[in-house]
């Protein structure tokens, strides 16, 4: 190649890299390619430098990920603020709250499993539940604080057919119709709860095998009534004033220990006539107008009860 040849490819490559200059009324500007997005994000969500996932508004999560609130949310009428649609979620609202507009519910999780929800508040304002649950499997909820601010349908914290999870360290309080209710599930643990409850109707509901309620504190018109079988409800405080007793038993082969039942006016523990093969130990109940009632069949103390008022 002659001189005069390497010279125009070299002046014709440098052409092509340089930046191109636009002309105009003001100083020259440098046009740059986008930077790369990186990956692929739900919408309402953004990548943090930590390799978390941002959400500052309503949004489904259809990738496994972790993720953090930076603000409050409100949601939409007929929306939940968050939906989990994928597995390998956790969602730490950082401290912040949701709020729920309308019939809209806080966090909805469907068939999925290892999800974890975290440290923030929900306010559920009318309708379906502050947290929903349904067919999870390998979850905690844990450091949230879920209150309802109406009379409407609607739950403070529902598991339905779930497996292998913990509900622990939660405050739930407000006109639910139960701020918790489990149902149709097994080998869940709900410990270190503070559970109450401004409707008198409703309270606390075991449905299912399996399940663990201990060291939480019922105040405020939350009962316990405890269905299926094989569950242990242990060291639970009870101190309300429900229209029913304090625990109400109707399943077989639950153990009902060391739980602290007063100023109960409708009854202590009961023992329904559905309930059999129960046994129960070390309880403490006073000033329930009913300490303890046995209509079932085979229900056996193991000692140390003290129910002075009993039929």
């Amino acid at each position: 190649m002659t001189h005069r040849a390497a010279l125009a490819v070299c002046l014709f490559v440098c052409i092509l890299i340089a930046p191109v200059t636009l002309a105009g009324d003001g100083p020259s500007r440098n046009v740059e390619l986008a930077p790369d997005p990186g990956p692929l994000v739900p919408p309402g969500t953004s990548p943090t430098g930590d390799g978390r996932i941002r959400i500052f508004r309503p949004v489904t999560i259809t990738e496994p990920g972790s993720y953090v609130v930076t603000r409050n949310i409100v949601g939409t009428s007929s929306n939940p603020v968050v939906r989990i649609a994928s597995s390998n979620v956790q969602v730490d609202l950082g401290g912040f709250t949701f709020r729920t507009g309308g019939y809209g519910a806080g966090v909805i999780a469907e068939n999925v499993e290892s999800i974890v929800v975290e440290n923030g508040n929900i306010i559920q304002e009318q309708g379906e539940n502050g947290i929903g649950f349904y067919s999870v499997r390998h979850f905690s909820i844990r450091h949230l604080v879920v209150t309802k601010t109406d009379f409407s349908a609607g739950g403070g914290i529902l598991l339905s057919n779930c497996e292998n999870g913990t509900v622990e360290y939660n405050t739930v309080g407000g006109a639910f119709e139960g701020p918790l209710w489990i149902s149709g599930s097994r080998n869940v643990i709900a410990r270190h709860n503070v559970l109450s409850n401004t409707d008198c109707e409703a309270g606390v509901y075991l449905g299912g095998d399996a399940l663990t309620l201990a060291d939480n504190l019922l105040d405020a018109c939350s009962s316990i009534h405890v269905s299926g079988s094989g569950n242990k409800i242990v060291n639970n405080d009870v101190r309300s004033h429900s229209w029913y007793p304090a625990i109400t038993v109707n399943g077989s082969r639950n153990r009902i220990e060391g739980n602290t039942l007063v100023d109960n006016p409708n009854g202590g523990l009961w023992f329904d006539e559905f309930s059999s093969d129960n046994f129960y130990s070390d309880n403490f109940a006073r000033g329930n107008g009913l300490d303890f009632r046995d209509e079932g069949t085979n229900n056996t103390s193991h000692g140390d009860n003290y129910m002075p008022d009993k039929m």
